[in-house]
């Protein structure tokens, strides 16, 4: 379903921009989709990056065309400008954009959101993953507002500031197993009663990350956190307030861990001010999707009351789960299988009461 939400409206004889796609791109050259992958490392610096990963993810990792921290559209420019590259010009150039998990790090968001309908075709699409902060590993860092995303925008933020560095490596939080030890925090493994932080903060590791920031002209980050609601309500108060333009969103759907959207490029749309009433509803739905998360304990937030995983389906399957297990032990990284491991031992709670 992931895949498909985030494919929509995009087909092979499109020409499209995947950014930073890892081992895990949609669009893949090699199934023939007319994709630009652009990413802030060259194809070599990532496999040096990611060596110590398995060799069947590494063989993922395609051929980078745009090799740029720069915003979108300066580093779409710069391709423009090789013999061999599939578009000449960049306004209206993209019928496509999609971008999983990258928004949060991006220092100026609203001039993404900017670049993105100038770049795009009338009609084109931007499909977009976003990771809710309260079921990963933000899960202790507040809301990110209109009025941040707006200072990132009128101050040109190229990088994080010292303050969203400091979050994200002091702040940020992993789960402790069974094992006593430290797994990747989601919705399948979280458990309030065992959250850590990632690092321990101390004078000394303080004063490193102060000498890292200053040393460096860009520092990977998560600096924005968002919720569907919260996210809707900054994007249509950038809207109200002409800050971009021309776009909208036509689709939306949460998933576990992140929300995903589908926003179209339409000059004829005559966007609807959002109203005060408007306004207040997603800030109100926003603030209790958080509160919700933040004390949800144990429960697994994405098996709830109605969860499609049905009791009858639990019991009648059960007996596959000895060989399913092995298969799996042997198939998935530690990590993964240590998540999926918790995940079924909660069904297994859930579904005996």
């Amino acid at each position: 379903m992931r895949e498909e939400l985030l494919k929509k409206y995009i087909n092979k004889e499109k020409i499209g921009l995947e950014i930073g796609p890892l081992f895990w791109g949609l669009c893949r050259k090699d199934e023939g989709f007319n994709v630009l992958i652009w990413d802030i490392m060259s194809k070599e610096e990532l496999l040096d990056k990611y060596k110590k990963e398995s060799n069947k993810e590494k063989k993922g990792i395609e051929e980078i065309d745009i090799v740029s921290s720069e915003t979108m559209k300066i580093a779409l420019t710069g391709y423009t400008k090789k013999e061999c590259a599939l578009i000449k010009s960049v306004s209206e150039s993209l019928d496509y954009i999609v971008s999983s998990h990258n928004l949060e790090h991006m220092p100026n968001p609203v001039q993404f959101f900017i670049d993105a309908s100038e770049i795009l075709k009338e009609g084109g699409v931007l499909n977009i993953a976003i990771p809710i902060s309260t079921r990963c590993l933000d899960f202790s860092r507040p809301l990110s507002t209109t009025g941040e995303i707006l200072d990132a925008y009128i101050y040109k933020n190229k990088k994080p500031s010292l303050g969203n560095f400091f979050d994200h490596i002091f702040s940020t939080m992993s789960v402790i197993n069974e094992k006593n030890e430290s797994i990747t925090l989601n919705d399948m493994t979280f458990d309030f009663e065992k959250l850590i932080f990632n690092n321990e903060l101390t004078y000394d590791s303080y004063k490193n990350l102060v000498c890292d920031y200053n040393n460096s002209s860009y520092k990977d980050s998560h600096i924005w956190q968002f919720n569907l609601d919260s996210f809707m309500l900054i994007f249509e108060d950038l809207l109200k307030c002409k800050v971009i333009e021309n776009l909208e969103i036509i689709d939306s759907e949460i998933i576990g861990i992140e929300f995903i959207l589908s926003i179209r490029k339409n000059k004829n749309k005559k966007h609807t001010i959002s109203s005060k009433e408007r306004r207040l509803n997603l800030k109100k739905k926003s603030l209790i999707s958080y509160v919700s998360d933040l004390t949800i304990k144990n429960k697994n937030v994405f098996f709830g009351e109605e969860s499609f995983i049905k009791k009858s389906k639990y019991q009648s399957s059960k007996s596959i789960f000895p060989l399913l297990k092995k298969i799996l032990r042997k198939t998935l990284s530690k990590n993964k299988y240590e998540s999926l491991k918790i995940s079924y031992q909660k069904l297994k709670k859930y579904y005996s009461k």
